[in-house]
């Protein structure tokens, strides 16, 4: 049943008592308690309990969804766009179908269950989103007199890092029980989008999923488009992670990006915990439609270096001569990239997490 630390043929890593280390000869993980090692147990601490690999069982959750393929119960999704694209349209329009008809959200990502939801706007005002709701309503042809699931409420000047603001929205939570609570936009409600207050909003938000089971969408702004997008090798501004305001993407669920096209399309497409998706999107009548599934536009110089380096490209003159590109366009493509965050510093070439994510 165990083995005696030191015992001949039984040798253990050093190291101190009360620490999982692995007996040599048999290889395998061990608890070492005072002068010897129990094989298989687990320590009883109080805390979650380690699950076994191999007889772990299918969670009954594993497939759940509540907008298939975007939204899972108690995730948190983070939606950003520029200004003024139209993400309160988005907002609208999810909220109405998870509440009233089911559908699709952009005819594309099917409603799984309808729920009730919760809003809260920071920026619009109840007589604005009264009007988007009419638009989106009758786009759906929908009664508003349906719509009893559909919470909404315009608080300027809420603030996740504020005890009162906190409270409020703990308490609405708690009387409605949302299955879903939108916040439009969480750029407003922060005071700062970078470092420990963005942190202590997340976690409060997570909190609100763990005690009540919510799902929450946070919707968010892009950072200005950099003066020389032109010469950026061609990637649409809007089109990555590193284009989101602040650290908002940082400790989320899912995150989908509305990137301006022109002309009411957009390219939308999603990252992190859900599938890949990439989507053009256009907007008629207070909604938005898919027009083309797939990415619309070809690999900027920037993508295929970046994908050329996670690959294992080599050094600037091996992607060169791979992609067919001048070594200087690869070393201007390399110094944009670490700009954005998505490359390391320093050689060899390394790709940071966000930069891996932008091209799953």
């Amino acid at each position: 049943g165990h083995h005696r630390a030191g015992t001949r043929g039984h040798r253990r890593d050093t190291g101190p008592p009360g620490v999982t280390q692995g007996c040599r000869q048999c290889a395998v993980d061990v608890w070492i308690s005072g002068d010897h090692h129990a094989v298989g147990q687990v320590a009883d601490t109080g805390g979650p309990v380690p699950r076994n690999v191999a007889t772990s069982p299918r969670p009954a959750d594993a497939d759940d969804w509540i907008v298939d393929g975007l939204l899972r119960p108690g995730a948190i999704l983070v939606v950003a766009s520029p200004e003024g694209l139209g993400k309160s349209q988005v907002r609208k329009e999810l909220a109405v179908r998870l509440t009233t008809c089911g559908g699709s959200l952009f005819g594309h990502y099917p409603i799984l269950r309808t729920c009730t939801v919760l809003e809260v706007d920071e920026e619009n005002g109840p007589s604005e989103e009264w009007r988007r709701e009419e638009q989106v309503l009758a786009a759906l042809e929908v009664s508003r007199a349906d719509a009893v699931g559909y919470w909404s409420v315009s608080y300027a000047g809420l603030n996740l890092g504020n005890d009162e603001s906190r409270q409020y929205l703990a308490e609405q939570v708690a009387a409605i029980r949302p299955g879903v609570l939108m916040l439009d936009t969480g750029t407003s409600m922060v005071g700062e989008e970078w470092g420990a207050e963005l942190k202590a909003a997340i976690r409060f938000l997570r909190s609100l999923t763990v005690e009540y089971g919510c799902a929450i969408v946070v919707f968010v702004h892009f950072v200005k488009p950099p003066r020389d997008t032109g010469r950026a090798g061609g990637r649409l501004h809007g089109g990555a992670i590193a284009d989101v305001m602040g650290q908002w993407t940082r400790q989320v669920d899912a995150v989908g990006l509305m990137a301006d096209l022109g002309d009411d399309r957009a390219a939308w497409s999603t990252f992190k915990k859900v599938p890949k998706s990439e989507l053009t999107i256009v907007r008629a009548d207070g909604l938005w439609r898919v027009v083309h599934v797939g990415a619309e536009r070809k690999l900027s110089t920037d993508d295929r270096v970046l994908r050329a380096i996670i690959a294992g490209g080599g050094g600037p003159d091996d992607i060169a001569k791979g992609l067919g590109l001048a070594p200087r366009t690869v070393g201007d493509a390399v110094s944009r990239l670490r700009k954005v965050g998505f490359l390391e510093g320093g050689y060899p070439y390394r790709a940071t997490a966000e930069g891996e994510e932008s091209v799953e």
